[in-house]
């Protein structure tokens, strides 16, 4: 589910960086930035004291406009890597760095700069121009203003705005209003409880202090405009972002009469701006409000109907065509992501017919794991490296009792679950019970990386789906959410569609039923 960061995502756009040519700007090998990656750790997770962590998987290091003209996301190597990033004939491009699983901090890159990457004790990304001295200080501007940091080495409003952080608060704070089984619920919060009262001083005094570094440097004329106007914005959103207290020192808020329909300017000359992009998925967002779109909800995710967006902007003629493929691809993403396969095939068929752009359109489904041209079977990877279908690797156990467990490396609850496994292993072993082990919804490189600390063990058979994103055969055994169980008995036939997990003790039952 999406948060509503309008208001922040208008700020944001007040600063572009500008666009050498009048028209829009084309794309060559020597109009770009070059970024040397200095053993960069892993930003992916932030772990806190109750063991709770959070992140997103799918969000990488370094987000920026690659070369299809759409946010990419890269991961570099451990052990240190290069990356050429486009500037399509801007003089400066935006890139955004993860740190800590919860930040992301913007850097403002010279066009034809190659800008080296290392990082502090606390893994934060110090940025060296080849270019200049002036462009280095540039680059790490805001890093040693005083108060830039609190806990953890977070900035202050990361972490006002965290949920995790803000939960724990609320739990210290209201605890006399909490119920008994809330207090429960809610207790290993407790130690990640953080006084967002004095974050809240150190908030404004980062704020003072970074004001007035910004007023010193242009008083002294140290910083050009570009960059004087690219913190000022950047000090804008540090600001709206403190806001976020008001929420917890407000009883009940007041009543907004305020109109909050959002003005969207659209404009070609900006489609490879790394903020515009922003307001572009801002724009999608605030068409999920629109009067006519369905809101999905499921066990753990909530999503509009991005099939209905997607024909209400593809209808509108006010959108200009760059932008509107842009705005398109994004919401054929969504479309991927949430939507059968069917409908995954029609709008990726609508998508080319509208645009014409191979290149997104090849983009997105690759992104997503569309294999466009095998929709029907699942189509599996054994820890050999043979390819079958799956119910041939399901045939390949026939006398056996079956046990199969769809998951994912990223799942945290497939994880958990797969501890809890080693159990039902040890009691079944030399009994004539199997364990199909399934991966689904990720990469072939995660799979390879995970299977080897499991596959010693004999009774379990692994197995990599390779278009688990279009499958039909997937979506008729109603794997919808993971991890799924499923039981087959020893003739092959699925008897129990939706199984008990290993950590449900039931689940012996079940399988006994067939031996």
């Amino acid at each position: 589910m999406r948060k509503n960061n309008i208001f922040i995502l208008l700020l944001t756009i007040a600063f572009f960086p500008s666009c050498n040519s009048s028209k829009v700007c084309d794309n060559s090998l020597a109009d770009s930035v070059v970024i040397i990656f200095n053993n960069p750790p892993d930003q992916k997770w932030f772990y806190f004291n109750s063991g709770s962590y959070t992140g997103q998987y799918n969000h990488a290091t370094l987000k920026y406009i690659g070369e299809n003209g759409l946010f990419e996301n890269f991961d570099p190597s451990p052990n240190g890597d290069t990356l050429t990033i486009p500037c399509f004939g801007q003089s400066h491009i935006i890139v955004s760095h993860k740190y800590k699983g919860i930040e992301r901090h913007e850097f403002l890159l010279k066009q034809g700069d190659t800008v080296i990457i290392n990082y502090d004790l606390s893994n934060f990304p110090l940025l060296t121009s080849k270019l200049s001295n002036s462009l280095t200080e540039m680059y790490n501007l805001n890093f040693n203003v005083k108060n830039r940091t609190v806990n953890y080495g977070f900035e202050p409003q990361s972490i006002l705005n965290n949920m995790d952080f803000g939960l724990a608060y609320l739990v210290k704070k209201k605890s006399n209003k909490l119920s008994k089984e809330m207090l429960e619920v809610f207790h290993d919060m407790e130690v990640n409880y953080i006084d967002f009262d004095s974050i809240l001083v150190e908030h404004q005094k980062y704020i003072n202090n970074f004001s007035e570094l910004l007023d010193s440097l242009e008083a002294s004329g140290i910083i050009d405009s570009t960059y004087l106007e690219f913190y000022t914005n950047r000090l804008n959103i540090i600001t709206a972002q403190g806001r976020i207290m008001e929420l917890f020192q407000k009883s009940k808020p007041k009543k907004d009469t305020e109109d909050k329909s959002e003005v969207f300017v659209l404009n070609d000359k900006f489609v490879y701006n790394f903020q515009y992009q922003n307001l572009l998925n801002g724009y999608l967002y605030n068409q999920t409000n629109k009067e006519g779109v369905v809101q999905y909800t499921t066990s753990n995710s909530r999503f509009s109907d991005y099939r209905t967006i997607f024909d209400n902007i593809a209808a509108d003629e006010s959108v200009p065509p760059l932008s509107k493929a842009v705005i398109l691809a994004y919401c054929f993403d969504e479309i991927c992501m949430n939507f059968k396969v069917d409908d995954k095939i029609a709008y990726y068929s609508k998508y080319l017919k509208l645009t014409n752009d191979t290149i997104k359109a090849k983009t997105i489904r690759d992104r997503n794991k569309i294999d466009l041209e095998n929709t029907t079977n699942l189509l599996l990877f054994d820890s050999n490296g043979k390819s079958m279908t799956f119910n041939e690797a399901i045939a390949t156990h026939k006398g056996k009792v079956i046990y199969l467990d769809f998951w994912a490396p990223w799942c945290a609850p497939c994880r958990e679950e797969m501890a809890n496994s080693e159990k039902l292993h040890e009691y079944y072993k030399g009994k004539d019970v199997v364990f199909m082990n399934v991966v689904v919804f990720d990469t072939m490189t995660s799979w390879k990386k995970i299977k080897a600390k499991f596959e010693k063990n004999n009774q379990i058979h692994y197995y990599f789906a390779t278009n688990s994103q279009s499958s039909i055969q997937l979506e008729e055994l109603k794997v919808d959410l993971i991890p799924h169980f499923m039981v087959f008995d020893k003739e092959c036939r699925l008897i129990i569609q939706n199984a008990k997990r290993p950590s449900n003790p039931e689940v012996f039952n079940e399988i006994d039923r067939f031996l």
